[in-house]
């Protein structure tokens, strides 16, 4: 690529920014300056502007899918650090401008030096709910903002979840995707069976002359804990955080499990096959 140095020793033979091994990974060739991976960032280029007192600022995934909210603080926060922040003015409301988050595969990204980068994570603090990660560099390293959904320590509920991280996914080593993979499962496994088994045993205990109104009122407090679930949890979301609203859900769970085990199945089967008895005309 001209630069000098022989390609045995070249960590980046084409001159494209990003390095030979991340071209192998990512499938393009690392001798061709026109192939390059697409919709990621050069690690290799990351590194060596951190050495030389300067970072390249991207977007990730998470902050581009929530973005910016319009709330005034936060757009303030974003107006104050848009010189760095790889951020564009959407949309002007009441001459107020709106940013949202440039798209990480799309750019454009920025360039901050290692004092704004400095200053710029100690803004990640009360009422923050984005968290930035550095590479390299003095400023290296990872800010969360107290409202992340991953920091824990000011909610409620929150005793019940740090102390679940502590014991069990930090150990495993386990993400958070991996983590909703694995409570999804379980979940899943949970309540959709019991949605099955309900209509069942439900089945069972109801007369068959009289299936209609049993199943008609069955759907009806179905719709109802429909509504009811998803009320309770929005307002208590609203009220404390979302680890409370699934909290209140689980309270349901439980009264309904308890609900259960007063249920005597087999007196409900004979009281059904005696009111089918008696609709039908057969002494029993």
């Amino acid at each position: 690529d001209g630069d000098g140095i022989m390609d045995a020793d070249d960590e980046n033979i084409d001159g494209d920014w990003f390095s030979n091994e991340e071209e192998i990974a990512a499938g393009t060739d690392p001798y061709d300056v026109s192939s390059m991976p697409e919709g990621m960032t050069s690690r290799w280029l990351e590194e060596r502007m951190a050495g030389a007192g300067s970072y390249l600022v991207q977007a990730g995934p998470s902050a581009y899918a929530n973005d910016l909210s319009r709330d005034e603080g936060e757009q303030e926060w974003a107006d104050t650090w848009s010189s760095i922040m790889p951020i564009h003015v959407n949309e002007d409301i009441d001459e107020r401008r709106i940013y949202n988050f440039n798209d990480p595969e799309e750019g454009p990204i920025s360039v901050a030096d290692t004092d704004s980068v400095t200053q710029f994570l100690a803004t990640f603090g009360d009422g923050n709910r984005f968290s930035v990660s550095v590479r390299g560099g003095d400023a290296d390293g990872d800010s969360i903002g107290n409202d992340h959904p991953t920091s824990l320590g000011d909610g409620p509920m929150d005793a019940l979840p740090a102390a679940v991280r502590g014991a069990v996914w930090e150990p495993l080593g386990f993400g958070v995707t991996l983590q909703f993979l694995l409570l999804g499962c379980f979940a899943g496994a949970l309540l959709g069976g019991s949605q099955g088994l309900s209509r069942s045993i439900f089945g069972q205990m109801v007369p068959e002359t009289r299936s209609a109104e049993f199943f008609g009122f069955f759907g009806f407090f179905g719709k109802v804990a429909a509504l009811m679930g998803p009320l309770i949890y929005g307002i208590l979301t609203v009220m404390y955080d979302s680890r409370v609203g699934v909290a209140s859900l689980s309270v349901l769970i439980i009264i309904g499990t308890l609900l259960m085990l007063k249920v005597d199945v087999d007196a409900g089967v004979a009281d059904a096959q005696a009111e089918d008895a008696r609709n039908r005309g057969i002494e029993v």
